[in-house]
């Protein structure tokens, strides 16, 4: 696989912050809401590796576990940050970047609340997570990315969330 140097940069960086390997995963973060394309046309990604040197930080404060799909950070995330966007007392901002386990780094998506800055994971607990807020901002319209494109991409119904975790887990998952 080739890598641009964005690429090579992100992967460096990461390691320079722990670990030994990258598991380089990127056309995440969507450029346009996926509902508004023509029926069939790829979705457009953003440079998630520029965007992720640009703007990306580790994350130093408290963790709290929230149960989610297991394997599915992404939908998690999503899911409750769509589920807690007008709720005052919970504000969550969605964030999408790395997140290092076994000393490798893994693609992966966590909320951050506004207020206490706590990150809220809903899969498992990682040593380290290095990423990017993405905007709550109701134009959803950012350069940089826009939680409600994520969500629109990533987000499953229960159901199909619910299928895939059972895939994923042998048969063994029966509920969040």
């Amino acid at each position: 696989m080739n890598t641009t140097p964005a690429e090579a940069a992100l992967q460096a960086h990461l390691l320079s912050i722990g670990g030994t390997a990258v598991h380089l995963e990127l056309s995440m973060i969507p450029a346009a809401d996926p509902e508004n394309l023509e029926s069939g046309a790829p979705v457009p990604f953003l440079d998630d590796a520029e965007i992720l040197l640009r703007r990306g930080t580790l994350h130093t404060g408290p963790v709290t576990l929230r149960a989610g799909y297991p394997a599915l950070c992404h939908h998690n995330a999503a899911t409750l940050f769509v589920h807690h966007c007008d709720d005052d007392r919970a504000r969550l901002d969605l964030m999408t970047g790395y997140a290092l386990h076994g000393g490798s780094w893994h693609r992966h998506s966590w909320l951050t609340e506004q207020q206490s800055g706590t990150l809220v994971e809903t899969t498992y607990l990682f040593g380290a997570y290095y990423g990017v807020r993405l905007s709550s901002a109701e134009d959803h319209d950012d350069p940089d990315g826009s939680a409600w494109h994520f969500w629109t991409l990533h987000g499953l119904h229960d159901s199909e969330a619910a299928a895939i975790a059972r895939t994923v887990t042998g048969g063994t998952f029966t509920g969040r």
